[in-house]
């Protein structure tokens, strides 16, 4: 008896600092994401949803967003009858490895949250995974974006 899932959800992500390269952090960022995508799809999966960041552009000229917007586009060109991409801002949640630069950001973030627009604001990690938990199992059709003041 085999069993086919219904839905597949992909937060792969690390630093460039953590995978020691360009190309760790595209193999991680970029590579992985689609390899499991296809490889989804393949297996008859219906609906992906993955977790990018705010700002992500295939025509960034920042490596970190360029990646993360050629894997939303790559992603998109899979098939799925469901995509949902969720882009937040600062990811807020406790960490395995020490992030500084990240925490310093976060700690920017929260002191200035007041005056940011919501978008900027930390979104912490179990208000992303419940959002992109929701919108998978809705699985509505089309590619859907969850935007980082969506999320909470």
């Amino acid at each position: 008896m085999s069993y086919k899932p219904d839905i597949v959800i992909c937060a792969l992500g690390t630093t460039q600092a953590i995978a020691g390269s360009k190309d760790g952090f595209r193999y991680v960022d970029y590579e992985l994401p689609i390899a499991f995508g296809e490889a989804a799809y393949a297996a008859g999966v219906e609906t992906y949803a993955i977790v990018t960041a705010m700002g992500a552009s295939a025509q960034s000229r920042s490596f970190y967003y360029r990646t993360k917007g050629e894997v939303e586009r790559d992603l998109q060109k899979i098939g799925f009858r469901s995509l949902t991409i969720s882009r937040p801002s600062l990811i807020g949640g406790d960490r395995i490895e020490p992030r500084p630069i990240e925490e310093i950001a976060l700690m920017a973030a929260r002191i200035l949250a007041p005056i940011l627009p919501k978008r900027f604001h930390v979104n912490p990690a179990e208000m992303i995974a419940a959002s992109l938990l929701d919108a998978a199992i809705a699985g509505k059709t089309g590619c859907h974006w969850i935007q980082a003041e969506d999320m909470h």
